[in-house]
């Protein structure tokens, strides 16, 4: 299975939040799987460390399957004075060493989750707003745009606010990590 992620900021705020789509194909074909809703299924089953900056989400899927969606707030440079480990010398290039987003490396020492799931009811931001019927292609933002419920958002959607990551651990940018799995734990 192949998963495509796209992610709209809506909102300007320090706690604005991005409309993320999940697209799923099936490897080596251009078969979609439609997500009907996606249910955050919490984080507690996680590890401490990686509570703060993850997400759990289980997504419901038109040919009556779930699968179980995880994901990872993370960057790939070492911010300098956080006391994060090295990568490993001679590393294959074609690997990529990704860090959590984590508060325990905030050189501000500031508290709190990283990655905040914000609630799929109620009305999308202002910036979501805008006209014209939705096609198979649109992004998120068109279609949250175009639905007969006004400007509604949508249960197949993920909803999620991160808190401004790059002033807490030096890194510029950053990478929402996502692994699939089915309902028995095995990889998609």
């Amino acid at each position: 299975m192949q998963t495509e992620v796209r992610a709209y900021k809506l909102g300007k705020r320090r706690w604005s939040y991005n409309e993320v789509e999940i697209v799923l194909r099936q490897a080596g074909s251009e078969r979609r799987l439609t997500v009907l809703q996606a249910v955050n299924q919490g984080t507690d089953t996680f590890s401490e460390e990686c509570r703060e900056s993850s997400v759990n989400y289980r997504l419901d899927l038109a040919n009556h399957t779930s699968i179980m969606l995880h994901g990872f707030l993370c960057y790939d440079v070492r911010p300098q004075g956080c006391g994060l480990p090295t990568p490993a010398p001679g590393a294959p290039p074609q690997y990529q060493r990704w860090y959590l987003v984590q508060r325990a490396a905030c050189c501000k020492g500031c508290t709190g989750p990283v990655v905040r799931v914000i609630q799929r009811f109620g009305k999308v931001g202002k910036r979501a707003r805008g006209g014209g019927p939705p096609s198979p292609d649109d992004s998120p933002l068109k279609l949250s745009a175009g639905r007969t419920g006004g400007n509604l958002k949508d249960p197949r959607f993920l909803y999620l606010s991160f808190d401004e990551a790059g002033t807490h651990v030096g890194a510029k940018t950053f990478r929402l990590i996502l692994a699939a799995y089915d309902a028995s734990g095995g990889a998609c």
